[in-house]
């Protein structure tokens, strides 16, 4: 998972919001989830989805742990033997909900449902500007955002002794429990975030040792282990909205996307729309819900997201019952040219069929009677081609950026990215007749031809982290002293920030062997540094190793 990318379950992007009234320290009363606590939940999972120990947790490989668990329940209940088509998709559907029963437990009893964080860097990450202005206008803020709201989600569990479901609802905290990691000499002292804000006391941010997070075992549920039904979202856009409800249609209406097409599907009564976004509030005015609510939410992510919505108003006589969303993609030009391309390009592959005019296949492909269940080539539907044209669109523009940051990568691999068959390619130069000639030829990953954009996306990769381990960077002996010529004193390379703005000189210095340009704070790291620099295993820093490297340090 991207660090940019968010994960929600759809059930949790289109349950209904509970609001909680609750008093700031300044003596107002908040009766909605505010901006800021929009931005810190959004922060808190992204940490949470690319904490390590995640990984531990990813969804197909606690359900094959489940499955393996559970056989023996699923055979004796007869769901591994149905006997007709209609048996088998009911049985799968219990089945489905068991492991994810048997998911919510294991997370529940394994992971660590404590995360502990540097307060500067999960300030920084929540981009909350205010929150820059100093320690205690940053824990006032962490301490106002505290049980905002909650989203009641329905909750879904099969008895394996009779294989009945059940349905209820279940209470998820939009946001965990936040308190501080203070220094041994406070820790019994019992501060609360706003009370340490507060407190009179001296240095407060070096006896602040990082920030606590602890979540209940059905946030840990609904935030990890994602499964197939899920709605992604990107933090650096949500970021940039200026209304806390936005967030929540943000993701209502990536949960809607897949279904553009489907009115009913995209038509909310007034009452349940009040509900996702602010609560149940129904005293609330429909005029006023859509000017200070609905009309800013869609602005907000219009503006900033790559969606378009529009809304239509149901009216039953001068009252308005309802409200459809149109939902436009804005790259849906740039992306339906690239699907007919990559269609094409994976029909010719693996068929050997040749479509031979790309702009009749397009005008075909947008045509209004191709449904999301037609075939088209010989095995998979228009929607199952989508959905795997979006994950390749996005993979293409990141090996497309990686081509423009680190063009030399590229040569030096002998590999190039052919964009009209959407994969990489093997660079052969050879001599023929005495003329230096060039071929390109199919990649073998483990004796699998790499034919997308995903799958060179992951052998490149593969080949970056290779090199790192054959290799080193200055940025893994951080930190070190290093003495600058032009200001002719001593700076202390403590950061990548700082490595950064000295890095043409560093790198000049590793070159001419300048030794006694560098001091380290152990022996062992001053030998290493002459040895790497003898061996010439130092790598140059461009831009796009530098991201790599930076992403080590800071979020």
């Amino acid at each position: 998972m991207g660090r940019d990318k968010l994960y929600f379950r759809r059930s949790y992007a289109q349950a209904k919001v509970k609001l909680i009234t609750k008093t700031s320290v300044d003596g107002k009363s908040l009766t909605t989830s505010t901006l800021n606590s929009e931005k810190i939940s959004d922060t808190t999972r992204a940490f949470l989805q690319n904490n390590a120990e995640a990984e531990e947790f990813r969804y197909d490989r606690l359900a094959s742990l489940a499955i393996k668990d559970l056989e023996k329940d699923f055979n004796r209940l007869g769901w591994n033997d149905p006997k007709n088509k209609t048996e088998k998709v009911a049985f799968d559907k219990k089945k489905n909900i068991a492991i994810s029963n048997w998911q919510e437990n294991y997370i529940r009893e394994k992971f660590p449902n404590i995360l502990k964080i540097d307060l500067d860097t999960f300030i920084k990450a929540t981009k909350i500007k205010t929150a820059q202005y100093g320690i205690q206008k940053a824990l006032r803020i962490l301490s106002e955002a505290q049980n905002s709201n909650y989203y009641d989600v329905e909750h879904k569990h099969v008895n394996l002794d009779t294989g009945e479901v059940s349905v209820g609802i279940s209470q998820v905290q939009a946001l965990p429990a936040i308190t501080l990691w203070l220094d041994e000499s406070l820790a019994d002292k019992g501060y609360t975030l706003s009370s340490f804000a507060e407190a009179k006391i001296k240095n407060k941010r070096k006896l602040i040792k990082g920030l606590q997070i602890e979540f209940s075992p059905m946030y840990l549920f609904h935030v990890l282990s994602i499964g197939t039904d899920y709605v992604t979202s990107l933090k650096s856009q949500r970021d940039n909205f200026i209304h806390g409800f936005s967030h929540k249609l943000d993701i209502l209406i990536n949960s809607l996307y897949k279904i553009r097409n489907n009115v009913n599907a995209l038509t909310f009564d007034i009452q349940s729309l009040k509900e996702q976004l602010v609560g149940d509030k129904p005293d609330l005015e429909y005029k006023y819900f859509k000017r200070d609510t609905l009309n800013k939410a869609v602005k907000d992510i219009n503006k900033n997201t790559g969606k378009n919505i529009k809304i239509k108003e149901k009216k039953e006589g001068r009252k308005v019952v309802a409200v459809t969303f149109y939902i436009e993609n804005k790259e849906m030009s740039e992306f339906f040219t690239f699907l007919c391309h990559y269609v094409s390009s994976q029909l010719y592959f693996f068929s050997k069929t040749e479509i031979k005019s790309i702009p009749y296949f397009e005008s075909y492909l947008q045509a209004k009677d191709i449904k999301d269940d037609e075939v088209i080539g010989e095995s998979k539907t228009f929607l199952e081609w989508e959905e795997e044209a979006e994950s390749a669109f996005e993979a293409e523009k990141d090996i497309l950026s990686m081509l423009e940051t680190d063009e030399l990568f590229f040569e030096r691999n002998s590999i190039i990215y052919d964009k009209t068959k959407h994969t990489i390619l093997n660079k052969n130069v050879f001599l023929e007749d005495g003329e230096e000639k060039t071929a390109f030829t199919m990649i073998y990953d483990s004796n699998i031809p790499i034919t997308t954009p995903q799958h060179s996306l992951r052998y490149i990769h593969n080949i970056t982290l290779e090199k790192m381990r054959n290799s080193i960077h200055i940025a893994d002996l951080i930190p070190f002293g290093y003495f600058n010529r032009l200001s002719e004193s001593w700076v202390k390379i403590d950061s990548i920030d700082t490595l950064s703005r000295y890095k043409e000189n560093i790198y000049k210095d590793i070159v001419l062997k300048s030794y006694s340009k560098f001091t380290f704070e152990e022996d062992t790291h001053f030998d290493m540094f002459k040895y790497y620099c003898e061996k010439n295993m130092f790598e140059e820093i461009n831009e796009n190793v530098k991201k790599k490297i930076k992403s080590l340090f800071e979020f």
